[in-house]
């Protein structure tokens, strides 16, 4: 799936947008209420390792954008846009299934430790 196009992922989830970024801290915590794992943003936080944990939470919704995008949780994201010289991890696997306001949600037939391969391979480079 791209990422967040036309803003997909902000509108259907209703996301709190602040100086054109989502508001990532207002989603820290869990809800009571059921939710989706995320991860959001893509800054040094996130991007300086392999594995990953969701690092924001959102209402889930039920309408037909949000079951698209939630059929597309994840564990293996691949960032949007690449700065070579500032990301330390390109491939990034999460240890729950996510969707992502940045990274694109790669869908693979992959089996774990196949998966697991992949992500260190393409951080190898």
């Amino acid at each position: 799936m791209g990422v967040n196009r036309r803003g997909d992922v902000i509108e259907t989830f209703n996301l709190i947008v602040r100086s054109n970024r989502v508001a990532c801290d207002t989603y820290r915590n869990r809800p009571s209420v059921p939710y989706i794992p995320m991860i959001c943003g893509g800054g040094e936080e996130v991007a300086n390792k392999m594995l990953i944990q969701p690092n924001a939470y959102v209402f889930d919704m039920d309408n037909s954008k949000a079951r698209r995008i939630k059929s597309l949780r994840t564990r293996f994201f691949l960032p949007n846009r690449i700065r070579w010289n500032t990301f330390h991890a390109i491939a990034l696997r999460s240890t729950e299934p996510a969707i992502s306001n940045v990274y694109f949600m790669v869908r693979t037939n992959l089996t774990e430790e196949q998966e697991k391969a992949l992500v260190i391979w393409l951080n190898s480079f």
